[in-house]
């Protein structure tokens, strides 16, 4: 970790993985059981109905970068992620966020979920929706792309410096 300071411990163990994985030629079982996450499961489909959205089933790729998003909904020009939280502290801690900067401050891990489901999508712009399912409450967010483009600068830069770690670490392991 030490040789990669860009990154945080966490970031350069995932990137190892993946090359790792890529050197096998398959990956783990992904993670993500739970009460939590079947909550998510069973309520994303209630919310992205209550907001008159289609479910987006495909993935999308960017044309240049190592990068994949599958965003819960996009029409060809806005991408929306809706997160269902389970327990009671975090819903009432994400309903009383009102900007893309505490979206940052916050929960980090959603806005650069958001920022890359807009990069991967080429999307002119994205929504992060908290929604309450106890009661059929949201919390929407706004993404302008226009006045998110250093995030998706920086966003990018960073992905093409864990690539060519992910590939040097691979032809390491060859």
């Amino acid at each position: 970790p030490t040789k990669f300071p860009a990154f945080s411990v966490a970031a350069v163990t995932y990137i190892l993985e993946k090359a790792y994985e890529s050197a096998l030629g398959y990956g783990m079982p992904p993670s993500g059981s739970g009460d939590a996450a079947q909550w998510g499961v069973n309520n994303e489909p209630i919310a992205l109905s209550l907001l008159g959205l289609a479910k987006f089933d495909g993935v999308c790729l960017h044309p240049t970068l190592n990068l994949a998003a599958t965003p819960d909904s996009f029409d060809g020009e806005i991408i929306t992620e809706i997160k269902t939280p389970y327990a009671f502290a975090k819903v009432a801690r994400y309903f009383l966020i009102k900007t893309t900067s505490d979206v940052l401050s916050v929960c980090p891990e959603y806005f650069w979920q958001v920022i890359a489901q807009i990069l991967a999508a080429n999307a002119k712009s994205g929504q992060l929706v908290f929604f309450d399912a106890r009661r059929e409450k949201f919390n929407t967010i706004f993404f302008n792309r226009s006045e998110m483009q250093t995030h998706i600068n920086t966003l990018s830069e960073r992905v093409l410096l864990a690539t060519e770690i992910q590939n040097n670490t691979l032809n390491l392991l060859k």
